[in-house]
């Protein structure tokens, strides 16, 4: 059954084949981890395998065994998120081949309870398998909802839950069959990469334009590894998401700047001797040539290491 209320998921879209022409095909699917509580701690690590499925356009995720195979080459959009008890820590990796890509990490910490979510661009070849990781030591919660009730009580509503799973399935399937009509058409463009294995990064008495140097995807080449700039090659709507990773003893602010202008902020207040993550994301309507990146607040600091914890992506969703 289709939860409403699923926390941990893993999400993917195809944006763009790099098989020749502009055919894209139909590739995307969304999957939460499904009720059953804590999944961990073990003694190594295990491959998640998100069961509850709620749309997998072109068969390529595998919900028995939570692998993704990729059916062409090309450039996919990841996104994963983890919700943990806090008690001990969660750390997830997201997999290629069984290399990891990247990371998302809660620590653990004195609130109850943490959600933390990434995202990443990978160029693929056909055949490349990626996989969600749990880390060792590390747990994951997924539940129905976080409430409190007897088993009567939710009996009594699972009717009126099993109406609204079905009108949220329906919905995500039109969302994504909607993206990859968009996506047919669209220039391909889209770009993915890390800080690099940097340690702490700051502070510094001023804003700085932060450089992730480590490239998962670059489609178009419109992303600058050595500036940290993306400049639009055409007019229209982009997405950019963006994470950071810091050590608390000091804050962490970052700004999605578009043209040195600032459009939307993450930031992490000093929290005392512990890791915290922070990301956001906007869609933003661009003209050709316009320049967007990332500026990292004056006297705070930033995080990143080989587990790849502080990332920057872009993709064109549709030109004008």
């Amino acid at each position: 059954m289709m939860m409403k209320s699923a926390l941990s998921v893993l999400l993917l879209l195809l944006f763009c084949s790099l098989c020749g022409g502009h055919h894209l095909e139909q590739v995307a699917f969304g999957a939460a981890l499904g009720p059953g509580g804590n999944r961990g701690p073990y003694s190594i690590e295990i491959t998640l395998v998100y069961k509850v499925v709620f749309a997998n356009a072109g068969n390529a995720y595998n919900p028995h065994t939570g692998i993704f195979t990729a059916p062409v080459k090309g450039v996919y959009y990841f996104s994963f998120s983890g919700h943990n008890r806090s008690s001990r820590s969660m750390g997830l990796r997201l997999m290629k081949n069984g290399h990891q890509i990247m990371t998302v990490y809660n620590h653990a910490s004195v609130h109850p309870y943490e959600t933390s979510t990434n995202a990443m661009n990978v160029q693929l070849e056909k055949g490349d398998h990626v996989a969600q990781g749990l880390g060792e030591r590390g747990d994951v919660l997924e539940t129905r909802a976080l409430q409190k009730g007897s088993e009567a009580k939710e009996a009594s509503v699972r009717e009126r839950r099993d109406g609204e799973d079905t009108e949220l399935n329906d919905a995500l399937r039109s969302f994504v069959r909607s993206l990859i009509e968009d996506q047919r058409r669209t220039e391909q463009v889209a770009f993915g990469a890390s800080l690099g294995n940097y340690g702490n990064l700051g502070p510094y008495n001023h804003d700085i334009t932060l450089v992730y140097k480590h490239v998962f995807a670059n489609a178009g080449n419109a992303y600058n590894p050595h500036t940290g700039i993306f400049t639009a090659p055409v007019k229209g709507v982009y997405y950019f998401s963006f994470s950071g990773h810091n050590h608390s003893i000091r804050a962490m602010g970052l700004r999605l700047m578009k043209n040195g202008h600032h459009q939307v902020t993450a930031f992490n207040h000093a929290a005392g001797n512990r890791h915290e993550t922070a990301n956001s994301g906007m869609n933003l309507q661009l003209e050709k040539g316009d320049h967007v990146y990332i500026q990292l607040f004056a006297n705070t600091w930033i995080f990143d290491n080989s587990d790849k914890v502080s990332t920057f992506i872009g993709h064109l969703l549709f030109p004008l």
